[in-house]
């Protein structure tokens, strides 16, 4: 992550994602970014590894399109974007699953999984991935059309007992994946 970037009108409570991160940056913060991750990318590419850049709140690479934008401005082969819809799904003006899946094309290079449901408030509660707003079956039939070929990783932000949860969850995805295959 590139370091949370919150709007300077502190009047602004943090939870409103609408307001920070990509929205508040200024293109001198878009450049610092991009030029210091080159550092990064280049040594990435030297040691052969890759990293990416979770679409994340309160963060320059907060939504799946100013991820890939950093990206681009970067511009090394070696950095790429972590797409974290359910990180995506607390804005209001977020792209359709199917579109920040095709608009980050090539350089999509990590899939987190989590699910939430939307309260009257605005606010989210985390839920199991088969119980929430987001269709990971669509989630992971887009990425098998799009040619995505890099690693998934379920995440559960739940607390209570988590391993129940992930033992839930892993028992959901892979009827996903059977059923899809």
């Amino acid at each position: 992550m590139a370091g949370s970037l919150l709007n300077t009108d502190k009047s602004i409570p943090g939870f409103n994602y609408d307001k920070h991160g990509s929205y508040a940056a200024t293109e001198d913060q878009w450049k610092w970014a991009s030029e210091g991750f080159k550092v990064l990318g280049k040594l990435a590419e030297k040691l052969k590894f890759k990293f990416a850049f979770e679409a994340h709140m309160n963060y320059i690479h907060d939504l799946p399109q100013a991820a890939k934008k950093l990206v681009d401005m970067i511009d090394i082969p070696s950095v790429g974007v972590n797409l974290d819809y359910g990180n995506t799904v607390y804005f209001k003006d977020k792209p359709s699953l199917k579109d920040a899946i095709v608009g980050l094309k090539d350089s999509l290079y990590y899939v987190h999984l989590k699910n939430s449901v939307g309260l009257r408030d605005g606010s989210r509660l985390p839920t199991g991935l088969g119980e929430g707003e987001i269709n990971h079956r669509e989630y992971i039939r887009l990425l098998n059309e799009n040619n995505y070929t890099g690693p998934v990783c379920i995440e559960a932000p739940r607390g209570g007992d988590r391993e129940l949860y992930a033992k839930q969850d892993i028992e959901y995805i892979k009827s996903v994946i059977k059923d899809l295959l």
